[in-house]
């Protein structure tokens, strides 16, 4: 949701899909002092899943639009894209992005059948204890993945 700046009134639901290529994005976002936001969101789509570093500049005050400007500034393949991790947060830096791709597990299969079959998204989840977490680093200045 939007808000107005000045009486901090909740306004109307904001579709990210009009500004940039992402299903959903986190509840969480990160600021740098200069007030440019990040954030990280999946897209999916027929060779899988993504997990994206969205940066979104600062905005006007006199803006409507909260996402005007938006970019996806890394996509990061996840290990299973049929089955990409479950996360509700990642960390920042100065210089960086840290997301940790963790065993929790979301099947996308199920979350497509689940409105014909009365499932609920807790039933598409997994634990897969055979993988490891693994510590993403994104460079924010470079926009690219660090190894």
């Amino acid at each position: 949701r939007s808000s107005d700046l000045k009486t901090l009134k909740t306004l109307d639901k904001v579709d990210w899909t009009k500004f940039i290529a992402v299903n959903g994005a986190i509840a969480h976002p990160h600021y740098d002092p200069d007030g440019t936001a990040y954030n990280m969101g999946n897209s999916y789509g027929k060779h899988g899943s993504a997990y994206n570093i969205i940066r979104v500049p600062p905005q006007k005050l006199d803006s409507c639009e909260t996402l005007e400007g938006a970019q996806v500034i890394c996509s990061i393949t996840p290990v299973d894209k049929k089955r990409p991790s479950y996360y509700h947060s990642f960390g920042m830096t100065e210089n960086y992005v840290v997301f940790i791709e963790q065993p929790a597990k979301i099947d996308l299969m199920k979350i497509l059948i689940a409105p014909l079959t009365g499932k609920v998204f807790s039933e598409a989840m997994s634990w897969a204890p055979e993988q490891n977490s693994i510590f993403h680093i994104a460079n924010k200045r470079t926009r690219s993945e660090e190894h």
